[in-house]
């Protein structure tokens, strides 16, 4: 694993250089020199649970795509923010949150790119790159629902349910 960068501020002599300089230590991580705070881009990959749980919204949502956001208590297994990713990919949308009371309305649809990608009729970008949860850019890479399923699940017995 490699190490955090750290720089003190007095070793740059403009904002630009401190720009230039996170830039291009971010990939590995680095201490901002001007904010002190860790600057991190982190590569994530559309995973099993990303895929089975577009599946489950694809099957739920079938008879009414366009309007239906459905609480992700209905069809997400996975934990830990992997469904929020996949609006990275232009896969899901959220529905918008009409409370103050918390932070997100936990209502997800599948776009029309996520139904053509579960039905296995492109191909989408295989990583994301995030900073901050803010999209940084796509890999060249790209993925089917079937290689991003891997072997922990059959498509067909998904597909089916």
């Amino acid at each position: 694993m490699k190490e955090i960068q750290n720089m003190t501020t007095d070793l740059f002599t403009s904002i630009e250089e401190a720009k230039t300089w996170v830039k291009k230590n971010s990939e590995i991580g680095c201490i901002c020199p001007c904010c002190n705070r860790l600057v991190k881009v982190y590569k994530r990959k559309l995973n099993s649970g990303m895929a089975q749980e577009l599946i489950a919204l694809y099957l739920l949502s079938q008879n009414d795509f366009e309007t239906k956001f459905y609480h992700h208590t209905n069809f997400a297994k996975v934990t830990g923010g992997e469904l929020s990713k996949l609006v990275h990919w232009g896969l899901v949308s959220e529905k918008e949150n009409d409370t103050n009371d918390k932070k997100t309305s936990g209502y997800w649809g599948i776009t029309k790119k996520g139904i053509l990608f579960v039905e296995n009729k492109i191909t989408v970008e295989k990583y994301i790159y995030l900073l901050d949860a803010e999209l940084v850019s796509l890999s060249e890479e790209t993925t089917t629902i079937k290689d991003s399923l891997g072997s922990k699940f059959n498509y067909n017995d998904l597909i089916k349910k």
